[in-house]
């Protein structure tokens, strides 16, 4: 009997510990699994791309990704800091300004260190998954060739 608890709990505590499992990164699933171009938080689209009413940028040099509407009534722009340098690497961490705008108001968060978690390139750039876990915000954006 008391081998059979004791198999039980090992086996609730394996589960346990399996769910806790966390990639390195802290993202959650649903911002991982996001293959539209937008910009999270807390697991909430705050914008996302719209081909028809939207452009996007991407400056290597300046390490600088921007999306914005056609009048740049929304958009979000996030530019890694002065010194941080910028390549396409997974896993690489720098620490960067994003800027937002949504509904008329402006946001900036400063200073905070972004993870590129992944990247998948086409023939057209690369789409990058951006995420900042002290702020919980998670940006995909596009690096056009």
């Amino acid at each position: 009997m008391k081998k059979t608890i004791f198999n039980i709990l090992i086996f609730i505590l394996a589960i346990v510990a399996a769910g806790c499992t966390k990639d390195g990164s802290g993202a959650p699933k649903a911002f991982k699994n996001q293959t539209d171009i937008c910009l999270m938080s807390d697991g909430n689209v705050i914008m996302s791309y719209d081909a028809a009413r939207c452009q996007l940028s991407f400056n290597r040099k300046r390490g600088m990704f921007r999306v914005g509407n056609d009048d740049m009534s929304e958009y979000f722009m996030l530019r890694a800091g002065e010194g941080s340098g910028f390549e396409l690497v997974e896993g690489l961490t720098f620490i960067g300004n994003l800027t937002y705008c949504t509904g008329g108001k402006v946001t900036e968060v400063p200073d905070q260190t972004w993870e590129i978690i992944s990247f998948l390139t086409d023939d057209y750039g690369t789409k990058v998954h951006l995420w900042c876990n002290d702020k919980k915000i998670g940006a995909v954006m596009y690096a056009v060739k």
